[in-house]
């Protein structure tokens, strides 16, 4: 991969924002015969001050958001970023993924790119990917995010489960 962009690794250690590092590489494959552009979306997990923000779930408070509103802020952030070079390439294919903070961002980054673009070109893994969507938006159906998740791992409850929040796409259970 071409490394084309990095994006908020330089962040203050003190800054809570709602916002995460990511990098965007670029690599030209080939796929069902046709030389197609891969654009591949690394989100980089929690650091420092982001921690706050890992708790801030729903900063505008208000009690029936469907979005884990701190990850969503981080994956519209993303997505703000990585629109002008998406639209530079024709139908590129993307390939998102993440850890923990990184992983909740990419999971709600699939997520709209899917509403945007539809799924065929997307393919979303996350890894130990804290809860994201809730509602009506939990019912949806993504069949290219795919969530690995360690049964023992604590960040995977988060926001807790009882509050109605959920993962979008199909969780894959490791063994533990």
């Amino acid at each position: 991969f071409t490394v084309l962009k990095q994006v908020n690794y330089d962040k203050p250690d003190a800054d809570t924002g709602h916002t995460c590092a990511w990098t965007l590489g670029k690599k030209q494959i080939q796929r069902g015969g046709e030389s197609r552009v891969l654009l591949l979306v690394t989100v980089r997990g929690t650091n420092a001050g982001e921690w706050y923000s890992n708790f801030d779930f729903a900063p505008s408070r208000d009690e029936n958001t469907c979005y884990a509103e701190n990850f969503l802020a981080c994956a519209e952030d993303v997505l703000a970023g990585l629109r002008e070079l998406m639209e530079a390439e024709d139908a590129p294919l993307l390939l998102l993924c993440g850890h923990s903070r990184g992983a909740a961002c990419a999971n709600l980054l699939g997520l709209l790119l899917d509403e945007e673009r539809g799924s065929e070109d997307i393919y979303c893994y996350t890894f130990a990917t804290p809860t994201t969507v809730r509602g009506e938006v939990l019912e949806r159906s993504y069949p290219n995010i795919f969530n690995l998740l360690n049964p023992c791992d604590l960040v995977t409850l988060m926001p807790i489960p009882s509050l109605g929040y959920g993962r979008a796409g199909q969780d894959i259970l490791l063994p533990n």
